[in-house]
């Protein structure tokens, strides 16, 4: 090495040193919270003149300003994509989910997982669900001058590799010492500044650097205390997502399913839950089809402070074709989360064996029915179909509610499904056949073949 570059490479790491020092320090003055200045007094209410304020939501049992939402989800739930959509939407002042705005939000996106040209892909796959047939130039661009002033994300500068990833940790860890970094200032800074309704902090790991696993308590203290003082400050709400921990990544409503301390259940006002549809669910919903839920996460709201809890929800990925293709030529696509809500009134449907004519079902196959005999009401010659066989003779409502039935009867290994094809008709059509009748639960028969 020459004494030129020598001298340059001590004059590099001097600088380094010289900033960390002024970072270092600044840190100090920044580690803790800013703590209002207190008084004692009365709490009184007034009546008449309705002098309490309005409850500040934003979006009801959602988001609040100056509060916190915690959107929890296993791996690969769509979490990410969901809280995205989610504001997609408020920004546009339109429900989603059934939640709906106060008014068109405006939203400061701040992604430490997905860099701008994947938020881009994002934006395109929603804008195809959202114009539908109407998806050509002029539509998106005027879509797009919708969400101009209301729908933000931080950009790397010109300086930066395109794929940077423009969020930076708000905290870490120096010296054994929790500091509030210089994003965190920056982004309080623009919060007020811009004057923000949301900001949405995607992942919630993202946020802070050079943590031990043994230190996730006070991590995740003053990670709430961080993100909370952000939204007192710029009286918008705070939103952020975060992965489920190994035990409540099986159960959508456990309030405490977060990885971590819980001092995010206990900071948060609001908590969404996310995973992947189980199986066992798959199964009820789709007996006929062992992999369809796949396709389908289900969502709940396990926490609402303020107001009820809400029902169970199911979401189907439905996947929109980009405009630009892969490498190789290939299709690509984005996912868009689209509610299901006849599955979800399915599932808030007694299960067949809860039906009233259920009972009554399976004594009158005991009577009349051998295993393997096709389900008809006709002993020789032709019989009616099944469907109408439950109507008739145990008050089904109606055809298509057998039809269900007949596949929830499937689904209890009751019948038995084919397919059949119809010569004279040209076309496969299913015939039902009775199966072995399961002994209830709790029967002797039942028990004994688990002995």
């Amino acid at each position: 090495m020459t004494p030129e570059h020598a001298q340059k490479t001590d004059n590099l790491v001097a600088n380094f040193q010289k900033e960390k020092s002024e970072r270092d320090a600044k840190a100090e003055g920044s580690s803790r919270p800013n703590y209002p200045s207190l008084k004692i007094g009365p709490v009184h209410i007034r009546t008449g003149d309705k002098s309490t304020p309005a409850r500040p939501w934003l979006v009801k049992n959602f988001a609040m300003r100056r509060r916190l939402t915690f959107i929890i989800g296993t791996g690969g739930s769509n979490k990410t994509t969901w809280g995205f959509q989610a504001l997609f939407n408020f920004a546009l002042n339109l429900t989603f989910a059934g939640y709906k705005p106060m008014r068109a939000l405006k939203t400061l996106v701040v992604s430490g997982e997905e860099d701008t040209d994947e938020m881009k892909r994002k934006l395109e796959a929603l804008a195809h669900h959202h114009l539908g047939k109407k998806f050509t130039p002029k539509n998106v661009a005027e879509l797009m001058s919708q969400l101009h002033p209301v729908f933000h994300t931080y950009e790397p500068d010109e300086t930066a590799l395109r794929d940077a990833i423009p969020c930076q940790p708000i905290l870490e860890m120096v010296r054994g010492t929790i500091r509030r970094t210089e994003f965190f200032d920056r982004v309080k800074a623009d919060v007020i500044e811009g004057k923000y309704d949301v900001i949405y902090f995607d992942p919630l790991i993202s946020l802070h650097a050079g943590f031990t696993e043994g230190e996730t308590i006070p991590l995740m203290q003053a990670l709430v205390l961080a993100l909370r003082e952000i939204a007192i400050a710029g009286n918008c709400a705070v939103i952020t997502a975060h992965h489920t921990s190994q035990g409540g990544a099986t159960d959508i409503n456990n309030q405490h399913a977060s990885r971590g301390s819980t001092a995010l259940p206990d900071g948060g006002r609001v908590q969404i839950n996310m995973m992947g549809m189980t199986e066992e669910t798959g199964k009820d919903l789709f007996p006929g089809d062992p992999d369809a839920y796949l396709d389908y996460v289900e969502l709940a709201n396990t926490k609402a402070t303020y107001s009820r809890k809400t029902t169970r929800q199911i979401f189907k990925r439905v996947p929109y074709e980009l405009e630009t293709p892969l490498e190789n030529g290939d299709k690509d696509f984005g996912i868009v989360l689209v509610e299901q809500t006849h599955l979800q009134q399915k599932l808030r449907e007694p299960s067949i064996s809860e039906r009233p004519w259920f009972t009554e079902f399976l004594d009158a196959v005991d009577a009349a029915f051998q295993s393997g005999e096709p389900y008809t009401a006709a002993r020789k010659g032709k019989g009616k179909r099944a469907d109408t066989l439950l109507v008739e003779g145990f008050g089904v409502a109606s055809v298509k509610y057998a039809q269900a039935a007949l596949d929830g009867l499937v689904g209890q290994h009751i019948l038995v499904s084919e397919l059949h094809h119809d010569k004279k008709g040209k076309r496969d059509v299913k015939v039902y056949r009775v199966n072995f009748r399961p002994a209830p639960p709790g029967s002797i028969e039942n028990a004994e073949q688990h002995i």
